[in-house]
């Protein structure tokens, strides 16, 4: 049986400046359930920034929504604090105020539920507390923002994230800058999170790597829409990237994960971009 959709986008649309703009996104729609990491992938440009904001409700589309669960309203319209109890955001850049200790960090996330204003209550120490092990920051709780490693850093926000309590958490390239352990550390994570059953997980990567290791459903998106859709057998092919990215692409067997391996083999790119309509 299908999980219940915990998140879904309805032929979302979007221009920045006016009707007279190009569209970013032109006629999105998928899901994102319940125990799942779905990822967005496609070149620069492609859209996944953008989706991810309309997903998080921070964005109203030009056209179409973003809905959980059976609610009517579209996260859009709902108030700050009753979005911030459905979607939590891990975004692609955030400034980390180096003097704040990861439990101050971490407890920034209640306050985002519950509004800034009201005072701090046992259930959100002890949500707060649930993110830090969660994460596997505790016995770093005390220690400065400042110093903490990259890896350290995106973990403490995806603990403040969790603190909101928020059955869906979306995250904005969550490796970038990251080395290779730590880049593992965060999607082992990540993938953690989604098979408690608990979350829905919605990422954008660009490692796709990355992506055929640790998630469930991929999109791939080409200018502002979806090109390709499916497990990641289905849409890491060798056709449908190389027409996406525009250079020659080999996808390969991982020797060991048995997923597939993308290898771009930096041919003349000539010919290697096609037409996408249609696949999906």
């Amino acid at each position: 049986m299908t999980p219940p959709s915990a998140l879904s986008l309805e032929n979302v649309s979007h221009r920045y400046n006016g009707a007279d703009s190009p569209l970013v996104l032109d006629g999105i729609s998928l899901r994102v359930d319940l125990g799942k990491v779905t990822a967005l992938v496609g070149p620069n440009g492609s859209g996944k920034t953008t989706l991810i904001r309309v997903a998080s409700g921070l964005l109203e589309a030009s056209r179409g929504m973003a809905l959980v669960g059976s609610s009517p309203l579209p996260l859009s319209r709902m108030s700050p604090e009753t979005r911030a109890g459905l979607v939590a955001v891990v975004p692609q850049a955030a400034y980390l105020p180096p003097d704040f200790t990861v439990e101050e960090t971490v407890r920034l996330g209640r306050m985002a539920a519950r509004g800034w204003l009201a005072a701090e209550t046992d259930e959100d120490r002890k949500a707060s507390e649930t993110a830090l092990q969660a994460v596997g920051l505790g016995r770093l709780r005390a220690r400065p923002l400042g110093k903490l490693s990259g890896g350290e850093q995106q973990r403490t926000l995806i603990g403040r994230a969790l603190a909101q309590g928020a059955p869906i958490v979306l995250l904005d390239e969550p490796t970038a800058h990251l080395d290779l352990r730590h880049q593992l550390e965060v999607l082992r994570l990540v993938r953690s999170l989604a098979a408690s059953g608990n979350f829905a997980i919605l990422l954008a990567l660009h490692d796709l790597n990355l992506v055929a290791r640790f998630a469930d459903e991929v999109f791939l998106l080409v200018s502002g829409r979806i090109a390709a859709s499916g497990t990641p057998e289905a849409v890491l092919r060798a056709d449908i990237l190389s027409a996406a990215y525009g250079v020659p692409i080999q996808v390969l067997e991982h020797p060991v994960h048995h997923t597939p391996l993308v290898v771009p083999d930096g041919a003349d790119p000539t010919d290697a971009r096609g037409d996408l309509a249609g696949r999906g």
